[in-house]
């Protein structure tokens, strides 16, 4: 009974890891397509981590717009 415990922390952990790659692969998907930049990276030398501060480009915003079926401003 005391592995118990033990197991039900590690597969949570498995879990949040595996949902974290998920996002990690959708948000570096986004930013392939040009909807999502990373514009922080390059103030501090690089020194920040990628993919941690990213913004919508003004092409994503057009592209919410037009999803949400009305033109973006």
């Amino acid at each position: 009974m005391v592995k118990a415990p033990r197991l039900l922390s590690k597969r949570k952990q498995i879990s949040w890891d595996l949902i974290r790659q998920c996002i990690s692969f959708y948000v570096r998907d986004l930013v392939s397509k040009s909807l999502l930049y990373d514009g922080i990276i390059a103030l501090f030398g690089g020194e920040t981590k990628p993919y941690t501060n990213l913004r919508i480009t003004p092409f994503g915003e057009g592209f919410l717009g037009f999803i949400e079926g009305f033109p973006a401003q």
